[in-house]
């Protein structure tokens, strides 16, 4: 007995889930079959027999809410496109018929987004054909993914040393020099790399908004030379000097995650698209890492006044420099861009400039690294950064508008 109402108990269950897996099924399907069959077919019989104002009742009763034609019923927004698409037509031609352009005017434009290529066959031809000259259609959501690599100087702002003469017999020199465009490519490993997402939102057919999240590692350097000389005149030695020079190459190596806010204007007439972006960013530092290479020279200056070199030690330091730099830093930022629009997503490619407004360095923990102080005799410099990125993407529309010309 007890078995069979433990039977009986699970098919109680099995059929409640069956139940509810049906009424599942046809909360999904319910609208699209109401609309289509019900909605769509009662006003597309009103439309053969003339009867232009049931068109737009039906249309009010079922598809807005309280018949504010601005605001559809979360039910029909819902809904296949193109089932929308074909209830929008009919009320089209009903409030053109009836002489009503400005509802006619507003549903024509949210029928023009669905349907935003001319390549879908000949459906609604004949409006394209007719409103050619009043609307156009162009992406309202763009979302995409890109990446590329950067070349990058540091501008000087103000220099910072600790090496001083000590006398005139005994002495040092020290000098520094920052890589320009030119060390890009003459130096290996001078060129970073970026990578990240981009969103868009459009305001009008030629001008949008945009944000972007990514992720830049930028490189940028400086040659320093300490020059240390004894001179030795008044030892009584043949020789009149001695001397070493220490040859620095510094690399630097900074990530961040940046953050871009800005506007974009584009032009949409071929598929062939030129662009343009102006905007601002924000960099939060990630990690910062500098390379030193250090290289020896001593030598000798003889009676004749010859001076011959000697081959010295040499050594390079990877050094982490994440105490010494600023948390974060912003500026302006412009690019150029030309995108090639294909049928469902657009390839581009872009050049853009970013110009720092702030120090990378903090001042306050300049000489946080004895390490880098003590043993290479280095500081760094107040300095600002300027970046030429190259970049290529792929950017897919989520969804159209449509704007009148």
């Amino acid at each position: 007995m007890f078995r069979n109402l433990k039977c009986l108990r699970l098919s109680l269950i099995g059929i409640v889930f069956f139940l509810f897996s049906l009424n599942t099924q046809a909360q999904q399907t319910t609208p699209n079959i109401f609309y289509k069959d019900s909605v769509y077919a009662f006003m597309f019989k009103s439309y053969q027999t003339g009867d232009l104002q049931q068109i737009i009742d039906l249309f009010k009763e079922n598809c807005l809410e309280n018949g504010e034609y601005d605001r559809e019923k979360m039910r029909f927004q819902g809904i296949k496109s193109r089932i929308k698409a074909d209830i929008y037509e009919l009320v089209i031609k009903a409030y053109l018929a009836l002489d009503m352009n400005t509802p006619a005017e507003f549903f024509m434009r949210k029928l023009f987004a669905i349907r935003y290529d001319d390549d879908f066959n000949d459906y609604w031809l004949a409006f394209r054909d007719a409103h050619e000259n009043t609307f156009y259609v162009a992406p309202n959501l763009v979302a995409g993914m890109y990446g590329g690599f950067n070349g990058s100087i540091a501008n000087l702002d103000k220099r910072h040393a600790i090496l001083v003469p000590l006398s005139q017999d005994f002495g040092q020199t020290y000098s520094k020099t920052y890589h320009n465009f030119d060390k890009w490519f003459a130096r290996s490993g001078m060129i970073g790399w970026h990578l990240g997402i981009h969103g868009e939102y459009g305001i009008t057919k030629n001008i949008s908004t945009n944000f972007r999240l990514q992720y830049n590692s930028y490189k940028f350097g400086y040659d320093a030379t300490n020059s240390w000389r004894n001179n030795l005149e008044s030892t009584g030695t043949s020789d009149k000097a001695q001397l070493v020079n220490y040859d620095y190459q510094h690399d630097h190596t900074l990530g961040y995650v940046h953050f871009y806010y800005g506007f974009q204007y584009k032009i949409l007439k071929w598929r062939l698209q030129p662009n343009f972006h102006i905007g601002g960013f924000y960099n939060r530092l990630f990690t910062a890492e500098k390379t030193v290479m250090f290289f020896e020279k001593p030598g000798r200056v003889d009676s004749q006044g010859n001076i011959i070199y000697f081959k010295g030690a040499n050594s390079t330091t990877v050094l982490n420099i994440d105490k010494v730099m600023a948390t974060g830093y912003w500026g302006i930022s412009s690019a150029l861009g030309l995108a090639y629009r294909f049928e469902y997503f657009y390839a581009k490619m872009e050049a853009r400039y970013q110009y720092g407004l702030n120090n990378v360095v903090a001042p306050d923990r300049r000489l946080a690294l004895p390490e880098l102080v003590y043993g290479f005799h280095d500081v760094l410099d107040d300095l600002s950064i300027r970046n030429l990125e190259l970049s290529f993407g792929i950017y897919v529309p989520i969804s159209y508008k449509s704007f009148r010309k």
